[in-house]
């Protein structure tokens, strides 16, 4: 993520799982929630941020950056748009460190760049730092969220041939059509194109995809290509202008389009068509807001399409939503909306409501142009294709407006828009919702000489609501004719459900006009909500005016919108900490209502929150968040010291009132053990199932808060609820007092970039002198006698400077022999810096830095400490409330009553840091989410896990370090039913490629399988001893290929969960996997085993006709390694070679030869191998690779035809 924060999302079967780990190895905080499908991790730096609007809360959206490929598998960059207060700002501001520009958009007040993920965390640090500063403060940070494409006799309902009789063709327009491009060759549309460009970096803007030429037919496509049988284009003689916007997936960045409609304003485009969207909940993105920019600047009328993303209220995509543009809805051959055409209303988030789609046109079952070498949709033919979707309906008007701006080539863009919308046709008028106005009749637009203003925006109304409640607005026709007409006005109103509105909520001051030629007349639209509404009722109102004429020659309808605002009450929250202070910034409320089946969220500022909501019956989560004493409470750059869940069920909320949220009121949870314990990282998390509807969030943090409370609730209040408290104790890291008695708030530094072979901490006992070296200058500590001691240093302030001054000052104090540094800075509060280097650097507050110097005032001192930085065991402990939390939060944990798990972790060659991450996968009675923050393991190493019992499942990983970008070792889920005894061994050699084990079920998937004619793999990048698989890393270089009968079948897989479409019948076919750790980079700098492993399966396949597992032989090892992955210098080493087959293949080996290497795989010798039943015994001499490595080489083959050669680079270490 954008903050440095790596988050890893796992599970099979509808689980999900996250670990976290933080850019630096720390333990921070986090907190998750779940919107509909939607999960997001929210880093404890960046929730502020995202209170405040200035970060985008879709950069954390897990889901989304997954689906829209920005997962680190897909990409080493993070895509983003960055706002600014002016144009000048955005003509020329610096980006943060770690981003580059890729494109300004000053016109738009936008910048559009990408943030390398290796470099987040400094790109964060730098964001932090200018959001406080101000200084080239951008006004927000947004996801650039991909866009991806909406996918009869059309142009007979829209009457297009009546307009073109008329001599309205759209002939001297420019339309553009920002799309995936065109296919500049198809008769149907060569002649019209003018200008074209591609914005998508694809070096052309040739149509790979199909979705951009078929648009552009619907436009300006002249039916060349079947001689005028498939003559599609409603204006088909205007002036076509391409930008490849999107590219041959029919997907794109947000800022590539954004890009594209400035350039077509730059044009002068009369019409801009753009199929295109991204489903949004609030109207306020940077894409919305361009259309509104341009419109206002420009004369250029922006056509959209509504989305596909109905039927369901409020569904209406971005850019579609935008106020300014012409959203167009799409309606089948009956003239009735199509079930996936998005409806309104629209929220801008900023309390307008308003109605959209304005309008509909022709979009299901659509033939049009077929772009060359394209099989997008159901094909006519090779020159034409049928698709379905607004994107279908959208350039139907587009090319309608362009065909009117012909006819009045002095309308403005606005009078373009409302000409359209007048001018519907009188037969197809479904609900405003739905389509606005109606359905586009292209002839009654031309022939039109009377227009109204096509959309009425009424007032949002507050609560209460009565009858003296009146939202007026003037209503006006205007009239280019020659003579007056007289119009009967009749309304329509629907209430917030959709349903008919009742009498009196929208009436007219008059029931006729008469507008004079050349001339305009007007009547009062009243808007109320006159009385009481059923449930739901309130809400949005819609309706149409229709405006006939007494001859029945001219006809016009205007819809109108208000929104009437239910019951609402003002909340006020004011929090209070365990330690008497103000709730500090990161404390939250979430009201969960059991009537309307919604959550709204708040964030503190100041010790309060506010929240506007229906009135009615709330379930209230929170957390009050409390800081170190001394601190500003309400700044977020220092450590939290507590927090206070706070739980209150059933809430009625029937007038403004003021909430007291005391977390002193809350229990604190105290754990024993018969060995001390100390926390160092904790999730509570909540869950609420309201009528089907599930919410759940969690909060996350590490050691630095020490106090964990939650509140009580009584059994039997709080149904379908539950609260899950899960922590992960261990030995006390660091206890460190004076030799005068003053005991120290001591953290150890963070390490950046984190030293994989470990942190430098203490050993488990001791003391040394302290010795102050002032600001640790060299002069200063060249004039100090330091050896052996700690010295004591003054950072003076914690900026993004003290992390250089302190790197300094660590390594010139290695250079002198120090025991350690001890580092203080200009605020209070406990904190934790990033430093580096070879012995322990441990951050102090500056209370306990003014001690120290007392002290040494007084004469000299020295520090004594204890603490287990290898703690020899790790209490996991989940404690789950599911009926009511009770008062007594006192946890004893008994080792008879717990299950056992003898852990050992084996390293590479030397002692080197993992990661182990564990979580909890609940049971399906839970929403399937947990989270953990990966902690660190000194390998190697051997401990004990205890574990709570219970009926949920532990899901247990080992990542190759605590860094972003490291890979994730995957263990079997462990359900700890009752105190079961076993054993776990991680990281055990040699490591290789084997089947992976479903997380939450079990279950080995086979490697490779077939389906009838497509072959699919999963194929973790390498896997240890004891089955813990893992796929490879962000840095990996990784190739996995398919080929039958020597042919390649498609294109190489990056990953291991691949399929490739392949021909039928039967074949010889090769599945290679070669694979490079870069070991050359800092988080792998440890790494020594595999770092270099090459596997080639062959086999013959043909079709079949249910999934099959491929016969695959997957080789195995078994050897006697110590816990450095060493084997002894002996002559004649045993190694127990095998390979039988993949899960679902009973066959196995029948021949099997090996060979070994010494120089890394530049030359081989072969090794004599002896059947041992079923397997073989390999005699290596590891003579030759005294304190180096064994390279292994594999070759076995069965009487089926399965053949596999397996290589593995360093497979071994030799002592």
């Amino acid at each position: 993520m954008i903050t440095g924060d790596q988050v890893t999302l796992s599970g099979v079967g509808g689980q999900k799982v996250v670990q976290v780990t933080d850019p630096q190895g720390g333990a921070p905080g986090f907190r998750t929630h779940q919107l509909g499908d939607d999960l997001y991790v929210v880093p404890d730096t960046a929730a502020p941020l995202i209170a405040e609007d200035r970060v985008d809360e879709q950069l954390f959206n897990v889901t989304k950056l997954i689906a829209d490929r920005y997962d680190d598998a897909h990409s080493s960059s993070i895509p983003l748009i960055v706002s600014y207060p002016d144009s000048a700002a955005a003509a020329s501001a610096p980006a943060p460190l770690g981003a580059r520009v890729s494109d300004r958009l000053p016109r738009l007040r936008m910048t559009a760049m990408r943030a390398t993920k290796s470099a987040a965390p400094a790109f964060w640090e730098d964001v932090q730092r200018r959001q406080r500063s101000r200084s080239a403060a951008p006004a927000k940070i947004w996801l650039d969220a991909k866009v991806s494409s909406t996918d009869t006799a059309a142009l007979q309902q829209v009457r297009a041939a009546e307009a073109w009789a008329a001599g309205y063709t759209g002939k001297g327009v420019k339309v553009a059509v920002l799309d995936t491009g065109i296919d500049a060759g198809h008769p149907d549309v060569a002649a019209s194109i003018v200008a074209s460009k591609d914005f998508t970096g694809n070096g052309s803007t040739v149509d790979g995809h199909g979705h951009g030429t078929h648009a552009a037919s619907s436009v300006i496509g002249n039916g060349s290509a079947s001689q005028g049988k498939y003559r599609e284009g409603v204006a088909p003689d205007a002036s076509l202008y391409v930008g490849k916007v999107l590219t041959d997936s029919g997907s794109g960045p947000t800022s590539v389009v954004l890009a594209g409609m400035q350039w077509a304003v730059e044009n002068g485009v009369e019409v801009v068509s753009m199929s295109l969207g991204a489903p949004v909940k609030l109207c306020n993105d940077p894409m919305a807001a361009a259309v509104d920019q341009l419109s206002a600047s420009s004369d250029t009328l922006f056509v959209i399409a509504a989305g596909n993303t109905g039927p369901g209220p409020g569904t209406v995509s971005s850019p579609g939503c935008a106020v300014s543009a012409l959203t167009v809805a799409a309606d089948d051959s009956n003239l009735k909306t199509a079930s996936f055409s998005a409806r309104g209303p629209v929220d801008d988030g900023a309390g307008h409501h308003y109605l959209k789609p304005d309008m509909a046109a022709p979009g299901v079952g659509v033939i049009g142009a077929r772009a060359a070498g394209t099989s997008l949709g159901a094909p006519v033919d090779e020159n034409y294709t049928t698709l379905s979707g607004t994107s279908m309906a959208t350039p139907h008007v587009a090319g309608a407006a362009a065909v009117l701006a012909q006819r009045h080539p002095d309308w403005t863009s606005t009078q373009l828009k409302q000409g359209l919308m007048s001018s519907v046709r009188p037969d197809a008028l479904n609900p405003p919702l739905a389509e606005g106005t109606g359905f586009l009749d292209v002839a009654r637009a031309v022939s039109a000489t009377v227009t109204g203003p096509g959309y009425v925006d009424g007032d949002n109304l507050p609560w209460p609501h009565g009858p003296d409640q009146i939202s007026e607005r003037e209503v006006t026709w205007k009239n280019t004719g020659d003579s007056a007409i007289t119009l009967n006005l009749e309304t329509t109103a629907f209430d917030g459900n959709g349903r008919p509105a009742p009498e009196g909520v929208a009436s007219l001051s008059t029931g006729s006009v008469t507008v004079p030629a050349g001339g305009s007349a007007s009547a009062t639209l009243r808007m109320s909500v006159p009385g009481a509404l059923p449930d739901g009722g309130y809400g949005q109102f819609t309706g149409r005016i229709t405006a006939s004429a007494t001859d029945g020659g001219q006809y016009a309808v205007t819809s109108f919108g208000f929104y009437a605002e239910p019951n609402t009450v003002t909340v006020t929250f004011e929090g209070i900490t365990r330690g008497d202070g103000k709730a500090g910034t990161l404390s939250y409320a979430n009201l969960i209502s059991r009537d309307t089946r919604t959550a709204t969220r708040v964030y503190f500022r100041n010790g309060a929150a506010t929240a506007t909501i229906p009135a009615g019956t709330y379930d209230l989560d929170a957390g009050i968040y409390g800081y170190d004493p001394g601190i500003d409470e309400q700044d977020l750059y220092h450590t939290v010291k507590s927090i206070g869940f706070l739980f209150r069920p059933g809430l009625q909320f029937t007038e403004d009132t003021t909430e007291i949220l005391d977390a002193r009121t809350a229990h604190r949870v105290k754990l024993s053990a018969s060995r001390p314990l100390e926390s160092h990282t904790t999730s509570v998390r909540y869950q609420r199932n309201v009528g089907g509807v599930v919410f759940a969030a969690s909060v996350i943090y590490g050691a630095n808060v020490t106090d964990v409370a939650v509140t009580d609730v009584p059994a039997g209040q709080w149904p379908d609820a539950r609260v899950d408290f899960v922590t992960r104790a261990y030995a006390p890291l660091l206890k460190i007092a004076t030799t005068g008695g003053h005991t120290l708030e001591a953290m150890y530094a963070k390490y950046s970039p984190v030293t994989t072979d470990g942190i430098a901490y203490l050993p488990q006992g001791g003391s040394a002198r302290v010795v102050d070296v002032g600001a640790g200058t060299a002069a200063e500590l060249a004039a100090a006698d330091v050896a052996d001691r700690f010295v004591l240093v003054d950072l003076g302030s914690k900026d993004s400077e003290s992390t250089i001054r302190l790197e300094q000052v660590t390594k010139d104090a290695v250079k002198r022999g120090a025991r350690g540094v001890v580092v203080a800075h200009g605020f209070a509060g406990r904190w934790s810096p990033f430093a580096k280097d070879d012995i322990p650097v441990i951050a102090v507050t500056t209370d306990d830095y003014a001690a120290l110097k007392q002290e040494l005032a007084d004469g000299t001192t020295r520090l004594k400490w204890s603490g287990t930085p290898d703690s020899p065991y790790v209490y996991n402990v989940h404690i789950p409330w599911t009926d009511g939390i009770p008062a007594d939060q006192t946890h004893a944990l008994d080792e008879a009553g717990l299950a056992q798990v003898e852990e050992t972790w084996s390293s590479q060659a030397r002692r080197q840091q993992y990661g182990d991450g564990l979580a909890v996968a609940y049971t399906p009675g839970a929403q399937p989410v947990t989270v953990s923050i990966v902690q660190p393991v000194l390998a190697p190493t051997k401990r004990t896990a205890y574990y709570t019992t219970g009926v949920d499942s532990w899901v247990h990983w080992g990542t190759s370090n605590t860094a972003a970008g490291a890979d994730q070792m995957a263990g079997r889920p462990t359900r700890c039913e009752k105190p079961v005894r076993h054993t776990e061994h991680w990281y055990g050699g040699p490591l290789h490629p084997q089947p992976v084990t479903n997380i939450v079920n079990g279950e080995t998937a086979p490697l490779a399988s077939r389906n009838g004619d497509a072959i699919s793999t999963v194929v973790p990048s390498t896997g240890d001893s004891d089955g813990h698989v893992s796929f490879q890393a962000m840095t990996d270089q990784f190739a996995l290929k398919l080929t039958r009968d020597g042919e390649a079948v498609g294109p190489t897989a990056r990953g291991g969960i691949a399929s490739w479409p392949v021909p039928s019948g039967s074949g010889r076919y090769e599945l290679s996997l070669d694979q490079k750790r870069r070991t050359d980079l800092p988080i792998f700098r440890t790494w020594a085993l595999s770092t270099s492993i090459s596997t080639r399966w062959s086999f013959d396949s043909g079709s079949v006709d249910k999934e099959t597992s491929l016969p695959l032989l997957v080789p195995a090892y078994g050897m006697a390694l110590n816990p450095y992955n060493q084997a002894p210098a002996s002559r004649s080493y045993r190694v127990e070679l095998d390979a039988p087959g993949q899960p679902g293949y009973e066959g196995r080996a029948d021949t099997l030869t090996a060979q070994v290497s010494y120089d890394g795989g530049a030359s081989w010798r072969d090794v004599r191998t002896v059947r041992s039943g079923g397997s073989w015994v390999a005699s290596v001499d590891n003579r030759p690779a005294s304190g180096g490595f064994v390279s292994l080489r594999v070759k076995a083959a069965n009487s089926d035809g399965a053949d596999v050669e397996q290589t593995l680079i360093s497979a071994y270490a030799v002592r």
